[in-house]
């Protein structure tokens, strides 16, 4: 139910850029009983510290919402990133081969698109299938 929920979030006409992690905030929320607590901790170390964070998952997110590639500009003011922040966590993807990127030369400014490779995609769905397992309790 919940990855139906997401997937249908992030189809192209139906997406907002509200990243995951503001999506399932509410569901994460400390729990009553200590011992629930203790089990959802151990659940969430599994779940991909790479994709984890807030600003990488917003990026993952948009990068799956759409089979185009996305422009660096456009990633930038969907997020409300600055170049800087941006583009390290971008690195950070790269290096991970989750992202990759193309620098295409045209009449004035270069454009940089991104977009998720095989690896990255999979890692994704893996992150997401390991939240869903974890909303399920």
């Amino acid at each position: 139910m919940v990855i139906g929920f997401v997937i249908g979030l992030l189809q192209p006409q139906n997406f907002h850029p509200v990243t995951l992690a503001w999506i399932f905030a509410p569901y994460l929320r400390p729990l009553r009983h200590l011992h629930r607590e203790q089990a959802l901790l151990m659940d969430l170390s599994k779940l991909d510290k790479l994709i984890h964070e807030k600003a990488r998952l917003g990026i993952m997110s948009l990068l799956v919402s759409r089979a185009e590639r996305w422009t660096f500009q456009d990633l930038k003011s969907e997020l409300k990133m600055s170049d800087g922040n941006l583009i390290t966590h971008l690195r950070t993807l790269a290096k991970a081969d989750f992202v990759v990127s193309e620098k295409v030369e045209g009449v004035g400014r270069s454009q940089t698109f991104y977009e998720l490779t095989e690896e990255g995609r999979s890692a994704f769905k893996s992150y997401i299938a390991e939240l869903e397992k974890i909303l399920r309790r």
